[in-house]
């Protein structure tokens, strides 16, 4: 079995058929309205970010399955039921824009239709979650939920006063610091456009060009496998911003070659998972909780990033130090010369891809 199949990240379902077709055509309407947004300006708050929610938590009831085990390549009718009802939010707020705007946050009781319509979105958004992301995220999240509820029965520092369920319930659904808050704006606006550039360079064969320059320069040397996997997920990661995305992309190079040169399995493995986490931290794509950080201090993005950039080549230098020192430990070799030479054609090649980081 290739490396690949190992490294698909769980749960995902690889859709063929109409199936496949609705979900490509799903995700071209989604790229397509948030680049609209950004190009022309975005609906009001209260419109585009309960859209931008739904999008996404109805095509996580298309992508993934139930459980990491029963995926498969086809969506069961509960899946198909979820997606549909993942758009009741959205279009409950659409539909009563104006009683949603102009209601009192926290004073105004909240109807019957409020209440089934927030929880339903709680839920949904609590499943997609744990779905996409496993449950240590929503074991957090329910954490946090209990604690507003029951707040005045905790002991000590994490004490608070009484919330209300019906404040509760306005707060995370019906107002702009819940559900819709600042973060999903930030999806919405900086973070998809990010994601989006780096998906496209790495369709663009921008992976390709990563992997060849990291072989190209790190071939020659002892252990040249594992010291262009720490080089490759550095580029790549410069790009995705995802530590998954950086193993698929390069590790199903690297690990193989890693490991028929002489390195452990297991360390070769743990090289690439180490490397790639660094994806999170290089600028000029890095992870979500930059576009945070410069949205709660009000830095400029730019400025964050030139503050990773140090940290962030630290961190990969302590990696391919690693690398260095069991290859000198082992008297590992470096990596095939044909090889090296093949990469450094295909670098000359691809080397205008670089021109869309500038």
């Amino acid at each position: 079995r290739s490396a690949g199949e190992f490294i698909r990240v769980g749960g995902q379902r690889e859709l063929v058929g109409w199936p496949g077709s609705f979900l490509r055509w799903l995700a071209v309407a989604i790229i397509v309205y948030h680049l609209a947004a950004a190009a022309f300006g975005a609906p009001e708050v209260m419109k585009f970010r309960p859209t931008h929610v739904s999008m996404y938590v109805s095509t996580i009831f298309l992508v993934y399955g139930i459980t990491k085990t029963r995926s498969g390549n086809h969506v069961p009718w509960y899946d198909w039921a979820l997606f549909m009802l993942s758009w009741v939010p959205a279009l409950y707020i659409y539909g009563n824009y104006n009683y949603v705007v102009e209601r009192y946050p926290y004073i105004s009781d909240l109807t019957t239709i409020d209440w089934m319509v927030a929880i339903l979105a709680i839920a949904l958004s609590m499943e997609a979650c744990r779905r996409a992301v496993g449950l240590t995220l929503v074991a957090l999240f329910t954490i946090f939920l209990l604690h507003g509820l029951f707040g005045p029965y905790f002991p000590g520092p994490l004490y608070q006063a009484a919330v209300s369920p019906m404040r509760f319930v306005d707060h995370l659904f019906l107002t702009t610091q819940g559900l819709y808050g600042s973060i999903t704006g930030i999806s919405a606006t900086y973070v998809l456009m990010f994601v989006l550039l780096g998906a496209v360079l790495e369709k663009a064969r921008g992976g390709d060009l990563f992997m060849n320059l990291a072989a190209g320069l790190m071939g020659k040397q002892p252990g040249g496998p594992g010291k262009a996997a720490v080089l490759a997920s550095g580029l790549f990661g410069s790009i995705s911003g995802a530590a998954v995305a950086n193993v698929y992309a390069t590790g199903t190079f690297t690990i193989p070659l890693m490991i028929k040169t002489g390195f452990k399995p297991r360390f070769a493995a743990a090289v690439e998972a180490v490397a790639s986490a660094s994806g999170q931290l290089l600028p000029p794509i890095m992870g979500s909780a930059a576009f945070l950080i410069a949205d709660f201090t009000r830095t400029p993005y730019i400025e964050v990033a030139k503050s990773a950039a140090l940290p962030a080549f630290l961190y990969l230098f302590a990696v391919y130090f690693m690398v260095h020192l069991e290859t000198k430990k082992f008297g590992l070799p470096s990596m095939d010369l044909n090889l090296v030479r093949k990469a450094r054609r295909e670098v000359r090649l691809d080397i205008h891809m670089m021109l869309v980081l500038l």
